[in-house]
């Protein structure tokens, strides 16, 4: 899929290229300058995009199939990548991820979008392990890097900082941050996210009834989605939340 563009540009770049120097005596022979043109660019499109450069967290096409080659940072991003999108067709849960990988790359990968969401994902791994202090590192890690680089997240991801930093690392006050960041996206989609990050919200800000009637309606939708990993992996950062606020509940009652 990478050398995709790269080897059309290259396709192209030749045919034009054979059809600007045979053109003479040809129907099409007036238009053999503008084929020479786009031989010309089409070409120097597929050299340029092969040179392997790297700035930050931003990679060619080149430098992109040498890392995948050579098995590089990248490739440990795209392995991931590919595992996280295989728990929503698969029984593969967070818990699965390739957490070694995530670590290799977390180390060439320290700003921007891709580096916050491996620490996002190493920290829906130790969450679904019961590794919660880890789980709450990697949150603390993915804020880091947002303040540092702010990153353009869209309310869904807002939503899962909502939840870990409520629930995962019991910050009430950055819960509150990322939530109003969420509402200031004005989301359109109100999902089982939407509702558990709510939930959390609420219980670690001590509105216990309030945390039970989100928490209500995120599992009924919870409840109803496939049977898929990801999917299982939501029923239980549910269950997680629900023994927190009857426990809490529980407490208070003795």
């Amino acid at each position: 899929m990478i050398a995709a563009g790269t080897v059309v540009n290259l396709l192209t770049g030749l045919i034009a290229l054979c059809a600007a120097l045979t053109a003479k005596g040809h129907s099409y022979e007036q238009y053999w300058l503008f084929l020479a043109y786009f031989s010309t660019i089409s070409l120097i499109a597929f050299a340029s995009n092969l040179i392997p450069m790297h700035s930050e967290a931003h990679y060619s096409d080149g430098a992109r199939i040498y890392q995948l080659l050579r098995g590089g940072p990248l490739a440990d991003y795209y392995r991931v990548l590919n595992l996280v999108g295989s728990t929503v067709v698969t029984s593969l849960r967070p818990r699965d991820y390739d957490i070694e990988a995530i670590k290799r790359a977390e180390q060439s990968f320290t700003k921007g979008h891709q580096a916050l969401m491996l620490r996002l994902f190493a920290s829906s791994y130790y969450l679904d392990r019961g590794m919660i202090p880890e789980a709450s590192e990697a949150v603390a890690e993915a804020e880091s890097i947002y303040h540092d680089s702010p990153v353009d997240l869209p309310a869904e991801l807002c939503m899962a900082f909502v939840y870990r930093t409520a629930f995962v690392r019991r910050d009430a006050a950055s819960a509150r941050q990322w939530w109003e960041r969420m509402e200031a996206k004005k989301p359109t989609h109100f999902g089982v996210d939407y509702w558990l990050a709510q939930s959390a919200l609420f219980w670690i800000e001590g509105r216990r009834e309030e945390a039970r009637v989100a928490w209500n309606k995120g599992n009924v939708l919870a409840q109803q989605l496939p049977a898929a990993g990801n999917y299982e992996f939501d029923r239980y950062r549910s269950a997680l939340l629900h023994d927190c606020i009857e426990n809490e509940a529980a407490n208070a009652a003795s």
